[in-house]
């Protein structure tokens, strides 16, 4: 069943499998300055920090923030970030394994770790 404190993340972690999954021409190309710096690495940084904030947003109704919850939705949204990897490398034909994608989504995720008292007041603090 459907936890609604995790609505946001899941519907997060499915379109994170979508934009994964499609073919890479359907994404219109930019050039610009940001080419640079590729782009494409932001937008994994963002969508695994949003991805990994949503996780954390749903565990912050129910109980604690401990070092342990942090480190398992990093974890957590980090092996997503590999998995999606290896499927856009095996099964989709215009798509290929970029270890470069992979750390970025882990640093996205890593983002919450230091910042999580930001954006989130733990309710059991004390």
């Amino acid at each position: 069943m459907l936890k609604k404190p995790f609505t946001l993340a899941l519907l997060c972690g499915i379109t994170i499998f979508i934009l994964s999954v499609i073919p890479a021409d359907d994404f219109p190309k930019v050039e610009t300055w940001w080419d640079l710096i590729e782009e494409d690495k932001l937008v994994h940084l963002a969508m695994y920090g949003i991805l990994a904030a949503l996780i954390l947003r749903g565990y912050v109704q129910k109980q604690p923030v401990t070092t342990m919850l942090l480190f398992g939705i990093f974890i957590a949204c980090s092996s997503y970030g590999w998995f999606l990897e290896f499927v856009q490398g095996t099964f989709c034909s215009d798509r290929m394994f970029e270890k470069t994608d992979g750390v970025a989504n882990m640093l996205g995720a890593a983002l919450v770790l230091p910042t999580y008292n930001i954006f989130f007041k733990p309710k059991n603090t004390k």
